[in-house]
């Protein structure tokens, strides 16, 4: 598993375009997949890089919790287990006040997933952010599916969270 594309797709903040209000339907992406998001979140894609599409809920506390999907081309042996090991190498460096809370498996649309739940800090004055970060190697595709909040609203957020997780079908 190539590291650039698990760290693109957490802090992916550009290229993200074509605003429209999601409806309470499956969401289709030509990369292979459906997702469901609740009906009061915006749908944003991308038609640069990586083929990205970030789903947001209204902003609440100055920030608006999301989950970007990022599907982007595996580099050649990559498995679940070398991206344990490179998030556990990588993270720490990268985000500020890392904090690793859960690492594990999981099944994602009926395939064998990696789940990464940790807290970071971001921000002038820095905040502190809960992340839950699901990849999927489908083929030779990664599906990087991250979902953020402010930690002091995950609760709220994560059952809609899972809801979105456990909504992917895939389609391809």
């Amino acid at each position: 598993m190539k590291a650039p594309h698990l760290l693109i797709s957490c802090i992916m903040l550009t290229a993200i375009e074509t605003p429209m209000t999601a409806e309470a339907k499956p969401y289709s992406n030509p990369k292979g997949y459906t997702i469901a998001p609740p009906a009061n979140w915006t749908v944003e894609t991308s038609t640069q890089g990586d083929a990205a599409v970030r789903f947001s809920a209204p902003v609440a506390h100055g920030f608006a919790a999301n989950v970007l999907v990022v599907v982007a081309p595996a580099a050649p042996k990559s498995t679940l287990e070398g991206g344990v090991k490179q998030i556990n190498a990588a993270y720490p460096h990268i985000f500020p006040g890392y904090k690793k809370l859960a690492q594990g498996f999981t099944t994602v649309g009926g395939l064998r997933a990696l789940y990464n739940t940790a807290n970071l800090k971001n921000g002038k004055p820095p905040q502190l952010f809960r992340m839950h970060q699901v990849v999927v190697l489908k083929k030779d595709l990664m599906y990087t599916i991250t979902c953020t909040s402010l930690d002091a609203d995950y609760a709220k957020y994560s059952p809609s969270f899972t809801a979105m997780i456990k909504s992917i079908h895939w389609t391809k």
